[in-house]
């Protein structure tokens, strides 16, 4: 078995130039290495491959069998780097993507959907999950994640920010009146996301209430009908609290913005078609979103 074509470019540049010096010039190498690295080929192959003279090479019979051959392959193998290099700069393809389910309705899968209705050759699997995905195993080209990173071993590019913001509807806080601190946060009813905890500048603030739902569309619902407090990405919230049907309270308390991350594996490079997608996500992703 020949050790990884070791020979075999040199020897079929010196078989069509007839001469190690004028391969080596093909190859932009020195003669001697032409030579030293035919020799290493016939000594694997344990065949002498040319007639050595002063002034010319030439095939043995071996030789010329052995160039039919490799000719061959070596066309094949020129044919698949470039089919390769064109697979990789052209927009055709799948792209399997995944975002948290809100998120990703909200924001990711209208840019989705324009990129596909501009590069039609293009196929997306859309994974929206609050699962967190392995990459690796669920062989997932792109992941959307918002808050901080745990895993130190995806690649990532920063999209944007996020910051969650308190709010209450007007007619709740008439009824009810608001929190005036944290601390007063206890005898309100907060309506619950995914945990018990809400996020702010000083650390967790535990809270509770009557509704508890792990979708961010039902509990901005939740507090537009008046059935309590809420703490919401700030993406959520933009009409709402245009339109006054939302006001911000404990804005003093806020926590820091959060990252909103592209992601990859660091065991690959990303395909073009990523790479397309990526440049047109950060493109359009909506400017109440991003932030650098």
């Amino acid at each position: 078995m020949i050790s990884k074509w070791v020979g075999v470019t040199e020897f079929i540049c010196s078989v069509e130039t007839q001469s190690f010096t004028k391969a080596a010039k093909r190859l932009n190498t020195s003669t001697a290495q032409v030579s030293r690295k035919v020799k290493h080929l016939e000594a694997e192959l344990s065949t002498q491959l040319f007639y050595r003279t002063t002034r010319l090479l030439t095939l043995t019979e071996e030789g010329r069998i052995y160039y039919q051959y490799s000719k061959k392959a070596d066309t094949e193998l020129l044919n698949a780097q470039s089919m390769l290099s064109q697979y990789q700069n052209s927009a055709e393809g799948n792209i399997r993507i995944t975002a948290p389910t809100t998120y990703g309705d909200q924001i990711i899968a209208p840019i989705v959907n324009d990129f596909l209705l501009k590069y039609e050759q293009i196929n997306i699997d859309l994974i929206l999950t609050n699962q967190r995905v392995n990459l690796i195993e669920d062989r997932i080209d792109l992941a959307i994640r918002l808050g901080n990173l745990e895993d130190s071993t995806l690649i990532c590019k920063r999209l944007g920010s996020r910051k969650k913001t308190v709010c209450v509807s007007p007619e709740y806080a008439e009824k009810h009146g608001i929190p005036h601190d944290l601390e007063d946060l206890k005898n309100f009813n907060c309506i619950n996301g995914l945990t018990d905890y809400w996020r702010f500048k000083s650390g967790n603030v535990k809270v509770s209430g009557c509704l508890r739902c792990n979708n961010s569309m039902a509990v901005l619902k939740a507090g537009l009908q008046h059935l309590g407090i809420i703490q919401l990405p700030d993406y959520h919230l933009k009409e709402q609290l245009k339109a006054g049907s939302l006001i911000k309270i404990l804005t003093e308390y806020e926590a820091d913005k959060e990252g909103i991350w592209a992601l990859y594996p660091n065991t690959r490079q990303p395909s073009y078609n990523v790479k397309l997608f990526l440049d047109y996500l950060i493109e359009h992703i909506p400017s109440s979103v991003f932030s650098m």
